[in-house]
């Protein structure tokens, strides 16, 4: 339990948490490394679900990310170790949501907030108009910001788990101690009396003591919202309607054979607007841009994977990775950079 505690948190540093396996190590590395650009002085806590990303993140010695073992925040939390035997794999990750955030603050000395990432993260800008947003409160969570056409979604949740900032404080711990009960007792993958894993409480925060909710549009742009906005890339910070574009989430790009990406936008893009092509080389070739080079820094220190042309994953068999090439949703790499 006190296994972080002498580490100080140096006034002016940031705290940030994340969590991945083996297989998200590249894309919690580009995250961390979109950190270093615009968030300085940070440090970014990282939750590794496999002894794999562990060793290489220590490995790597890099004073701004700290790993956790999985295995030493199950031993502070008894209640996880109940809770991973009733549950599949994926949902037990989402218990870990508040569970992680909440061991650093009653652990890290010093400690005056915590903002839990999702790992396929990327920032474009400097995070500091959130924090700046937040003030006094104590809370501080973003909506999905679906469009008309995706109101269906609002089934998931109106609130999205990619970014929950945390002050250290009785009204934050307060919120984060009823999240962390609740994943406990029923954290699973599907909508069910009100519950979608950890997801679906978030709609119940608004009007709580402390809990902001964000209105900068620059903030978790995503696949599902990108059409309600105009992107000007030829700024620096790149713009969302004028307001810097602070981070874009990633969420299901997917790699599905060794040098195949799958962006998966259709499903959103089947409703509402295309993603135009210029805007998916920006983003999307930009981010396996930062995915190669994040390969690259973890290449000492892994073993060298057999190289394959084959599909890798389930469903994508050849004539159908040939049609959503063709559909522009299956982007090329040069080189697989899959852990």
């Amino acid at each position: 339990m006190g296994a972080y505690s002498a580490v100080n948190a140096a006034a002016g540093v940031t705290n940030y948490c994340t969590y991945f396996d083996s297989n998200y190590l590249t894309r919690a590395l580009a995250l961390h490394a979109s950190l270093a650009r615009h968030a300085a002085p940070f440090r970014l806590w990282a939750l590794c679900l496999d002894d794999a990303a562990f060793r290489v993140v220590e490995a790597m010695g890099i004073d701004s990310l700290r790993p956790i073992k999985l295995a030493d925040l199950e031993a502070a939390d008894p209640g996880l170790v109940e809770a991973k035997g009733n549950r599949s794999t994926v949902e037990y990750y989402f218990t870990l949501s508040p569970a992680l955030p909440l061991h650093l603050l009653k652990t890290v000395e010093s400690i005056e907030s915590i903002t839990y990432l999702d790992s396929d993260l990327l920032f474009y800008s400097s995070p500091q108009p959130i924090f700046d947003e937040l003030g006094v409160d104590s809370v501080l969570i973003i909506p999905h910001r679906f469009p008309p056409q995706l109101a269906r979604l609002l089934e998931y949740g109106t609130f999205n788990v990619a970014w929950l900032t945390f002050r250290n404080d009785d009204r934050a711990r307060a919120v984060l101690e009823r999240w962390h009960g609740q994943c406990l007792e029923w954290c699973y993958d599907r909508v069910e009396d009100g519950k979608f894993a950890d997801q679906l409480y978030l709609d119940a925060w608004p009007g709580l003591p402390g809990v902001h909710v964000l209105e900068h549009i620059g903030a978790n742009v995503a696949p599902w919202n990108f059409g309600l906005y105009r992107f000007d890339f030829r700024v620096t910070p790149p713009t969302v309607d004028g307001k810097p574009l602070i981070f874009y989430h990633f969420q299901a790009f997917k790699a599905i054979a060794p040098g195949l990406w799958d962006r998966r936008l259709d499903s959103y893009e089947a409703v509402g607007p295309k993603m135009g092509r210029d805007l998916r080389d920006r983003l999307y070739g930009g981010y396996l841009r930062e995915l190669r080079a994040a390969r690259q820094l973890v290449r000492p220190y892994v073993e060298a994977a057999p190289r394959t042309a084959s599909i890798r994953q389930p469903g994508y068999g050849w004539r159908r990775v040939v049609a959503r090439i063709r559909a522009g949703q299956v982007m090329f790499s040069v080189r697989s950079v899959r852990l």
